[in-house]
Order: structure tokens, then C-alpha cells, then sequence
């Protein structure tokens, strides 16, 4: 599983400096609207995820989710904060409120990371639920996702097929399993 934590980390801090100074990054040269990782960010936001971090390394669920809303409310428009939460909030054993972050990640991440991220998560619900084909399509959609950044040139996370092949393999279905090999070996994932 590609870890949010380190691509929005890294993104949230290419940017504190024009976060910081006040001002919305420039748009890339030669184009007209700025890159996904250009985009601005607020400090705040930053401030809380951080946090958010810091009281998940403590073991405090409950204060990771209180940090992660505030980060929201700052950035509402980040996949991966929305994403961030609804792992929380899964962990704080509040799955409800995780599955809607975790779509509302999907809908704002437009097929990058933080969607791939996002349906694994809900897959990860799907099966604690007991909804064995709504997990394997979540994977599906996840692999979809990779495969498309695959194609734009990022090199796509194994997680979603991997995952995908042991679900075959716990039910027994070694085909699809090998399908799902076969299919990961064509996409590029390593």
C-alpha cells in the first residue's frame, strides 16, 4: 500500500513557503494552471496534519481524527487529507463516518494516489463487513487507478493487486488469482 503519509507530506511541504509568504503557487512554466502538487496549501492545515501524526505515533486514534477534522476544515480540497481522516476514523473503529471521507478522497483525487489509497480503504471496510464482491471491486478500482498512473508515467503500487490475489487465493480460487498476476505483470507493477 502506497503510505499517504509521505507523498502528502511531501507535497504539503513543497509548498508551506508559498503557503507561508501568503501567496498561490505559480503555474508551471509554459502552462496555465499550476501542477496537483503546486497547488496552494494552507500552513494550518500542515500544522494539523503534523499533529495528526504525532498522536498517531502516540497511539491516540482519537486525537489524530480531532487533528485531521481541523486540517480538513483548512484544506477541504485535499484528497489525501480527506483520505488521512478516513483512515483515522477507521482505526477510532468508526466506519461509517470513514467510508464517506474515504469517498469524498475519491472524488476529489481525480484518479491520483490518494484515490488508489482511498479504495483500499474501502475495501478494507467492504470485507470487515462481511461484502466480499464489493471488496473485490474497490481492489479492482484501486488497480484501475494504479494502472492509469502507470500510464502517466508514475510507477503504480503492487498493493491493490496483491491484495487482489489473496483475496482469490483465500477463497480458494487460484485462476483469478493468476489472472490478477498476469494482469499486475502487464500494468508494471513491480
Amino acid at each position: 500500500m502506497r503510505p499517504l503519509a509521505f507523498p502528502l507530506a511531501a507535497a504539503l511541504l513543497a509548498t508551506l513557503g508559498a503557503g507561508c509568504a501568503g501567496a498561490r503557487p505559480a503555474a508551471a512554466a509554459g502552462q496555465g494552471t499550476p501542477t496537483p502538487a503546486a497547488r496552494f496549501v494552507s500552513p494550518r492545515a500542515i500544522a494539523h496534519y503534523l499533529e495528526a501524526r504525532r498522536a498517531r505515533g502516540a497511539g491516540d486514534d482519537a486525537g489524530a481524527v480531532a487533528a485531521l477534522r481541523r486540517a480538513v476544515a483548512y484544506d477541504e480540497a485535499s484528497p489525501e487529507l480527506h483520505a488521512s481522516l478516513a483512515e483515522a476514523l477507521a482505526r477510532a473503529g468508526q466506519e461509517e463516518l470513514a467510508e464517506g471521507e474515504a469517498r469524498r478522497a475519491v472524488a476529489l483525487a481525480a484518479g491520483g494516489p490518494a484515490a488508489s489509497q482511498a479504495h483500499l480503504l474501502l475495501a478494507d471496510l467492504a470485507a470487515g463487513r462481511g461484502e466480499r464482491e464489493r471488496e473485490l471491486e474497490e481492489l479492482r478500482r484501486a488497480i484501475r487507478v494504479e494502472e492509469a498512473l502507470g500510464r502517466a508515467g508514475e510507477r503504480p503500487d503492487p498493493e491493490p493487486w496483491r491484495r487482489l490475489v489473496d483475496a482469490y487465493l483465500e477463497a480458494g480460487d487460484e485462476v483469478a488469482a493468476e489472472r490478477v498476476r498476469a494482469w499486475a505483470r502487464t500494468a508494471g507493477a513491480p
